[in-house]
């Protein structure tokens, strides 16, 4: 991974999926100490992913981004309630929203398969689109959302809801919000997430919502710039909103991404550039 002044440059994971940022802008950077974040936009990406060029993003889009320390230490018992530590602005696909702001609340019930309770809330255009997992963050064993202790990536969750709310995303005020997860750092004290909002109803033509937030469990903190001895070089994991399962990547040890199982990103089974709005 390289970092600039102005954030993430650029990541390897592997000889094919080698992407920089290239004439885009740096928003919303920041990091808790363990998890850092960004939002690419505003220009054309260059480097290499997979099989897709460089793609151009206006302001109001993004290849949103978030890495950091590998979990190591999974606790066994207890709750533990997880404060925000700061997000990337959720952005529209089709870029005909300013992006907007995210809320949300997070606990891990740990045990030897940990359950993860969401609470999150995306405003975009006006108009707030909330939802939660079974129970909530007051009781996380509904959820649903199981971390995968053992094997590789380590730490990693995966869940989806409903939410509410009508509005150019949701015309008919049915939505799913989809999170991909993993906890991160020494006894499990950050966790990331990557989402995706998006229509429910088949056939439905209407755009998506997309962005990353950071949660620790210490006072909610967000540093706007990301110290150099956090750039990580093979002992970091890197991920990002692309598309429904999480694999492992190469070069940056126990991170994970979202590829389809043919190893290609894919959004709606279309391969693209993955992690963005387009």
């Amino acid at each position: 991974m390289v970092i600039d002044a102005t954030g993430l440059r650029s990541y390897t994971a592997a000889s094919i999926e080698a992407p920089e940022r290239g004439t885009n802008g740096s928003f919303e950077t920041g990091t808790d100490g363990v998890l850092s974040w960004t939002r690419w936009a505003g220009g054309t990406t260059a480097g290499t992913y997979f099989t897709t060029p460089g793609q151009t993003r206006s302001s109001n889009q993004g290849w949103h981004l978030i890495w950091g320390t590998p979990v190591t230490t999974i606790p066994t018992t207890g709750t533990v309630n997880y404060n925000l530590a700061g997000f990337t602005a959720p952005t529209v696909s089709d870029g005909s929203l300013a992006p907007g702001t995210f809320t949300g609340k997070v606990a891990v019930a740990f045990s030897s398969a940990p359950s993860v309770g969401l609470e999150l809330a995306v405003t975009i255009g006006g108009i707030t689109y909330a939802g939660q997992t079974i129970g909530g963050v007051a009781n996380p064993t509904q959820s649903g959302a199981i971390v995968i202790t053992s094997g590789a990536p380590t730490g990693v969750f995966n869940v989806g809801f409903a939410t509410t709310g009508t509005g150019p995303i949701c015309r008919t005020g049915r939505c799913n919000m989809t999170v991909r997860g993993t906890l991160a750092g020494a006894g499990a004290q950050s966790l990331g997430i990557a989402y995706v909002l998006s229509t429910s109803v088949p056939g439905e033509a209407a755009p998506q919502v997309r962005g990353t937030a950071a949660f620790n469990t210490t006072a909610a903190q967000q540093l706007t710039t990301i110290p150099a001895g956090l750039a990580g070089k093979g002992d970091w994991g890197t991920w990002s909103d692309d598309a429904a399962s999480f694999r492992a990547l190469t070069t940056i040890q126990t991170g994970v991404s979202f590829p389809s199982a043919s190893g290609v990103p894919t959004e709606a089974g279309v391969p693209h550039a993955g992690a963005n709005d387009h």
